[in-house]
């Protein structure tokens, strides 16, 4: 039996945010996930423990798969996950072998973000789905406060053009973008709160003064969303369907046009 629960809230990804990705991409049992730059498991082992589907965690940290690992078997929902280290840009899986990609703030924290559509692209399989979430600076600022929003934004949260254009761009079809800043900013808000909160403690851990640092970075963001600076989007797109007459018969071909 398939459990609820299943991995904790992190990032800037809420629990009703992983519930609409489920509803969106129509995940249940049979829908095999590949959820990139994972962490220590959210959301995918969320999904995976609340609706069935079958999810890969993919990130480049050995630790944070271990520890979610830990968390799959703790729900009993190891059957449902599988893991690999592995980059946004070079996501491991095979080529059309992936109903639905799923990465949080990956992209806007990559320099080449059309290499990692591309690649999402390739191994999604005919009709699949990407959904994904993007940090990113308001269009239209000026050079001066465009400057603020790069420097307190996420290293590459400057994209050389909007998420829409650069899903399209990778062969993605049907793209639509929503707008979550709102809930970015709650959360956010929330992050610097609990960092004020608890720096008594995190100070005996980390030190008064990178304590001091993180508060300041986290007061900082929280001021560039309040002023429209930043922005948090949720993008869709998908693979074109291939109608199974055309798949059959470009198979067969190749099959003809094979060196033997």
């Amino acid at each position: 039996m398939v459990r609820s629960g299943g991995g904790e809230e992190r990032g800037y990804t809420t629990r009703a945010q992983a519930d609409r990705i489920g509803e969106l991409a129509g995940l249940g049992p049979g829908v095999r996930v590949l959820d990139i730059g994972t962490g220590a498991g959210w959301p995918g082992l969320y999904l995976a423990a609340k609706t069935g589907c079958e999810v890969v965690l993919s990130d480049v940290a050995h630790a944070g798969l271990v520890e979610a690992a830990h968390r799959a078997r703790s729900r009993r929902i190891t059957g449902h996950v599988g893991a690999m280290i592995s980059s946004g840009s070079a996501p491991g899986a095979r080529s059309a072998s992936i109903d639905v990609v799923l990465h949080g703030d990956v992209l806007c924290c990559l320099e080449d973000k059309e290499a990692m559509l591309e690649e999402t692209h390739r191994v999604l399989r005919s009709g699949g789905l990407t959904v994904y979430t993007a940090i990113h600076t308001a269009p239209g600022l000026d050079r001066a406060i465009h400057r603020r929003a790069v420097t307190v934004g996420p290293p590459f949260c400057d994209a050389v053009a909007s998420y829409d254009v650069l899903t399209e761009r990778a062969g993605f079809v049907d793209v639509e973008v929503h707008d979550v800043t709102a809930e970015y900013l709650a959360v956010a808000r929330r992050k610097l709160e609990a960092t004020e909160r608890l720096a008594p403690q995190l100070s005996q851990w980390s030190g008064q003064a990178e304590v001091a640092e993180r508060i300041r970075r986290r007061s900082d963001a929280v001021e560039a969303i309040e002023a429209g600076l930043l922005r948090r989007s949720m993008v869709l797109g998908r693979r074109q369907a291939v109608p199974p007459s055309t798949a059959a018969g470009c198979s067969a071909l190749l099959s003809r046009s094979s060196p033997r």
